[in-house]
C-alpha cells in the first residue's frame, strides 16, 4: 500500500507542530515555578577548643526544627545561602585519627598493662592483658560540638565556639536542674 506524499508530509507536520507547542509550553515553567525569594549568603566559621585534625559537618535548621542545609569539610568554614529567617546553626567538629579501627587487638607498642589499668610505660596502650586474655581498648576520637541562634535578614558572618563533648552536662545527672 503506497502513501501519497501529501500524507506524509501533513502528518510530519502535525508532528512538528505538536513538538513545537509542547517546547512552547515547557519554555513558559520556569517563570511559573519562579519565585522574588531573595537568599543571603551566611558565611559560619568555628573555633574548637583543642587544634586537633578535626572534620567539621554544619548544619542549619530553620526554628520550625527542619533541616535547610549540611555540609561537610575538612575546613573550620561553610557558607550556605538563605533567605530571611531565623535559623540554628550548629557544628560538629570530628577527629580524624590515622586509626584504621578504633576497637581492635593489636601489639602493644611499650610497656605491659594488666588488670585493667595502664602502666607509666605504656600511658595508651592499645591492648590489655588480663588473666593471659588480651582486651582490646576503645579509643574513641575527640569530638567538639557548638551551636547558635541567629536572625538572618541580609549577609552574614556567624561565629560559633566549640566545646568537647566531655565537658558537656551528664543528662543522667539531675542535680540541679528545676523540678
Amino acid at each position: 500500500m503506497k502513501t501519497s506524499s501529501k500524507a506524509r508530509i501533513g502528518t510530519v507536520g502535525a508532528g512538528l507542530a505538536a513538538i513545537l507547542l509542547a517546547s512552547m509550553a515547557l519554555a513558559t515553567l520556569p517563570a511559573v515555578f519562579a519565585s522574588n525569594t531573595s537568599y543571603n549568603n551566611v558565611q559560619v566559621f568555628v573555633t574548637t577548643s583543642s587544634n586537633l585534625n578535626y572534620t567539621y559537618f554544619f548544619t542549619a535548621y530553620n526554628l520550625t526544627g527542619q533541616l535547610v542545609g549540611t555540609t561537610q569539610t575538612p575546613y573550620p568554614a561553610a557558607g550556605f545561602e538563605l533567605p530571611a529567617g531565623t535559623y540554628l546553626f550548629t557544628v560538629s567538629a570530628i577527629e580524624q585519627t590515622s586509626y584504621a579501627c578504633y576497637v581492635c587487638a593489636q601489639p602493644m607498642t611499650s610497656g605491659v598493662a594488666s588488670g585493667g589499668s595502664s602502666s607509666t610505660s605504656a600511658p595508651n596502650p592499645t591492648v590489655i592483658k588480663e588473666n593471659g586474655s588480651l582486651l582490646p581498648v576503645f579509643r574513641q576520637p575527640a569530638s567538639e560540638y557548638g551551636f547558635r541562634v541567629e536572625q538572618v535578614s541580609g549577609p552574614d558572618t556567624i561565629n560559633i565556639g566549640t566545646q568537647n563533648t566531655t565537658k558537656f552536662p551528664d543528662p543522667g545527672n539531675r542535680q540541679g536542674l528545676i523540678r
